[in-house]
């Protein structure tokens, strides 16, 4: 189990943050990082003596990291002597190698990882823009048959009292939009039923 949620994991990391597909290796995946603090990691799924020993050995670039799914006390015996590896705090999961010069390495991951800026937030005319936007389109597609849109609303963002005018604005161009059902998804579920009953599938 751990070791299927392992891969999961690093095949997310790697589409979430448009990075190469993890390169297998006999001790696990190794996922390049690309920042100058982390140049990639080794990801361990079942890690042992001899699958870390194999992993670290292969490592030839400062701050490559090797990633593994246990306590660090359990670790710490299995990283090679000698200067250049070491863990920075307990149940610390990564261990680093230094830049050559027999110090410390880098900082854990869980305190080195820098998260690429989120892009910026739609304000309320972009979301008016953005809604406005998605009829017009819809109903240039919908010459031949119907089109659905649908819109999705997180009751905590848009129930902001600064968001409530532009919810109003873009609901009320949908409603004037020539040849708009306002409607839901039962009735669109029904509807469906009624019109096709009978014909092949």
């Amino acid at each position: 189990m751990v070791a299927e949620l392992a891969r999961t994991w690093v095949a997310g990391w790697a589409v979430s943050r448009q990075r190469p597909r993890a390169v297998e290796h006999p001790w696990g995946l190794y996922v390049d990082v690309g920042r100058p603090d982390q140049v990639g990691r080794h990801v361990l799924p079942v890690p042992d003596e001899s699958s870390v020993r194999a992993a670290t050995a292969s490592v030839t670039a400062p701050y490559t990291w090797p990633k593994l799914p246990v306590e660090t006390e359990t670790a710490e015996p299995w990283l090679p002597g000698g200067a250049g590896w070491r863990t920075r705090r307990r149940r610390a999961i990564c261990t680093s190698r230094s830049a050559g010069r027999g110090t410390q390495g880098s900082r854990p991951a869980s305190t080195a990882r820098r998260r690429r800026p989120a892009p910026p937030c739609p304000g309320g005319p972009d979301f008016v823009r953005i809604v406005k936007d998605q009829p017009d389109q819809l109903h240039a597609d919908a010459a031949g048959s119907g089109r659905v849109m649908s819109l999705v609303l997180h009751p905590f963002a848009i129930n902001q009292p600064f968001r409530h005018k532009y919810l109003d604005q873009a609901l009320e161009h949908i409603a004037q939009h020539p040849g708009v059902w306002l409607t839901t998804s039962d009735e669109i579920a029904e509807h469906y039923a009624r019109t096709t009953a009978g014909q092949p599938a």
